[in-house]
């Protein structure tokens, strides 16, 4: 009943009093440099960011923020002081989760990330071929950490759930299924996929009745295994639920004017600044340094991007439910609030 009430909230886009979900850029540095990766065209400091500023951060979310993503545009697993972030997330009682690539999952970290009660954790993956990619990364070796992960997860007990995510290309459809079969061996929670960011290379991809043909796929291999799949345009959630939003997704958010992740999330970027996504994480509209989340999310730079939001997202349409956006939407940076300004 819950999600329910919440679809209904959505259909008509009444905004939460706060943000359901706050995602935290602990850093951008990457130990992988991935073709189709935003990082450099969106202007992000390859830095991290400070434990200092972490714990100020935490300290601003109201207790209603029940969801916690410490990913940015880098490797989480890089930080330094992931473990006292994670320890300050558990003593915070806030479901957290980690999107990672998994090269770095030593036997000291798999401990860790059970350890503190991580909630989920997403590994990005594209295939699962025992060869070198075209960004010059060794695939194997990271399933293998994968799986041991997943073995270990089981055998404990542990809370923690595992997922993958990939990014749906044009020619890759057949590299998504065997990480679906990969997802099935190994006992893993969910399946997700995501598209393309075409706002600044225009990458080939699939259509969208070509997506909606291969989510159906993935479900049909998916039956029976327990294992979900996600691709919010098309599809999300298990049971009743997932039929309910089948049903309604596409008059959502006012028939797809506004975006889906949006409505009730923010990013927070290495220097501490709350910005509406992480496709947007330089668009500081307000720093939790200074201020509670709860008046950053109600200030008139939040109402401003609300008001806007099409034309500042511009070509930007991963998460959207229409087909895809209208030719001639595009970016207007005069619509931005300056972070200097604030």
């Amino acid at each position: 009943m819950k999600r329910i009430i919440e679809f209904i909230r959505r259909f008509f886009f009444f905004i939460p009093r706060v943000p359901n979900t706050v995602q935290i850029s602990i850093t951008n540095q990457c130990n992988f440099n991935c073709q189709m990766c935003q990082r450099n065209d969106l202007g992000v400091k390859f830095d991290k960011m400070p434990f200092e500023t972490f714990e100020k951060v935490i300290n601003k979310l109201p207790s209603k923020v029940n969801d916690l993503i410490l990913t940015g545009w880098g490797e989480p697993l890089t930080h330094n002081r992931l473990a006292d972030m994670l320890l300050l997330c558990r003593k915070r009682g806030t479901k957290t989760r980690l999107t990672s690539n998994g090269a770095l999952l030593s036997d000291d970290v798999i401990n860790l990330l059970i350890d503190s009660e991580l909630a989920a954790i997403t590994f990005s993956m594209e295939t699962i071929k025992p060869k070198v990619d075209s960004s010059g990364h060794e695939i194997k070796g990271q399933l293998e950490k994968i799986s041991k992960l997943a073995e270990i997860v089981r055998k404990r007990g542990s809370v923690l759930k595992i997922y993958t995510q990939s990014v749906m290309q044009k020619d890759n459809h057949d590299d998504i299924m065997d990480i679906v079969d990969f997802a099935i061996e190994n006992k893993l929670d969910r399946v997700r996929l995501t598209r393309l960011d075409i706002r600044f290379k225009e990458f080939d991809r699939p259509s969208f009745q070509d997506e909606l043909e291969l989510v159906k796929k993935i479900d049909r291999k998916l039956r029976g295994t327990g294992i979900g799949v996600d691709f919010l345009p098309h599809t999300a959630f298990d049971g009743f639920v997932k039929h309910f939003y089948r049903a309604i997704y596409r008059f959502l958010h006012r028939g797809g004017k506004y975006c889906l992740r949006t409505y009730g999330d923010v990013y927070v970027n290495i220097d501490g600044e709350v910005t509406p996504c992480c496709s947007l994480p330089t668009m500081g509209l307000a720093s939790l340094l200074e201020e509670d989340l709860e008046k950053i999310w109600k200030n008139e730079h939040f109402k401003k991007f609300r008001t806007h939001q099409k034309y500042i997202c511009g070509k930007c349409d991963i998460l959207t439910v229409k087909r895809f956006q209208e030719k001639g939407d595009s970016f207007d940076e005069d619509l931005i609030p300056k972070t200097e300004s604030v």
